[in-house]
Order: C-alpha cells, then sequence, then structure tokens
C-alpha cells in the first residue's frame, strides 16, 4: 500500500478510492477470527479515512518519529522514500535530523503548502490525524523532482 518501486505501475494494484470496501471486508474477516486488523499506510482521510472504516488511526511518521538507516550510512525519512537526508557515517546528526527534509516533514502542520502538501489541506480539521497521507503517494500522483530523482513515475 505504499507506493513506491514497482508495485505503482502494477496492473493489479488497487486504486486508494476502490480500496474501503476491501479493508471492510479484511477487518470484519479479523474480528470473526477474534483477531484486530490495524491499518498502517498513512492516507489523506479525505480520500480514505481508516477511522471511518474502525481500522486504527495512521499518519506518516517519516522523519518525525521514524527513519531508515541504509547499509551504507545513507539517512532517509521513511523505509520507501529514497531521498537522502545525510549520511550517519559522515554528516554530524544534528545537520541530518535538522536538515531541510527532515524539517519538511515534521514541519507540514504549520506550513503544509512548503511540505508539499495540496491546498485543500490548508484548514483541514483532519489535517492533525492525516499528515497529509504519504507523501509518496502524492508525488506519484503528482511525480515531483525528487520522486523522479528516485526512480518513480507518475501513476498510469
Amino acid at each position: 500500500m505504499i507506493h513506491s518501486g514497482s508495485g505503482l505501475a502494477h496492473p493489479d494494484a488497487i486504486p486508494t478510492e476502490e480500496m474501503a470496501p476491501l479493508l471492510i471486508r479484511v477487518r470484519d474477516r479479523a474480528a470473526e477470527l477474534g483477531m484486530r486488523f490495524l491499518w498502517y499506510t498513512p492516507t489523506e482521510y479525505c480520500r480514505l479515512s481508516p477511522l471511518e472504516l474502525e481500522i486504527g488511526a495512521k499518519r506518516c511518521n517519516a522523519g518525525e518519529y521514524s527513519l531508515c538507516i541504509e547499509p551504507n550510512g545513507d539517512v532517509l525519512p521513511c523505509q520507501s522514500y529514497y531521498v537522502v537526508a545525510g549520511n550517519i557515517l559522515r554528516d554530524p546528526w544534528d545537520e541530518i535530523w535538522n536538515g531541510e527534509l527532515f524539517r519538511i516533514f515534521r514541519e507540514r502542520m504549520e506550513d503544509p503548502r512548503r511540505a508539499g502538501l495540496p491546498e485543500k489541506c490548508d484548514g483541514c480539521p483532519d489535517l492533525p490525524l492525516c499528515g497529509g497521507g504519504c507523501r509518496l503517494e502524492r508525488e506519484a500522483r503528482g511525480c515531483s523532482l525528487q520522486t523522479q530523482r528516485a526512480g518513480f513515475g507518475p501513476v498510469l
């Protein structure tokens, strides 16, 4: 469900707008089996709200509460977002953590437009909950320069 890699153009990919009935089936089947289904993928709540589907609140926490360190020391804001914020073996941690990329992720509530969030997010009451959804999904739909550099193209 994270929009990265070759799955973006896979012919069996399920559009976000078509996921709700499937997620309800999974949620209900899990309940029948005595299990609880928790949703992990961050979405724009105006497109797919995990709260309305009762599958748990989730928002992107990249560069805010989590990050990824590659074997070569490259620090990424997310394990699926292949834009390097710095290298833990070469760069001081403060420079990585307080660098432009991580600050944009952390400051998206204060300045949604600078963070690349769509205009509809300005003043949206769900923004603190959804955080604007997954940046990879937004970039895949619009194919930003950073996404192109990371090897992703637009969703066809």
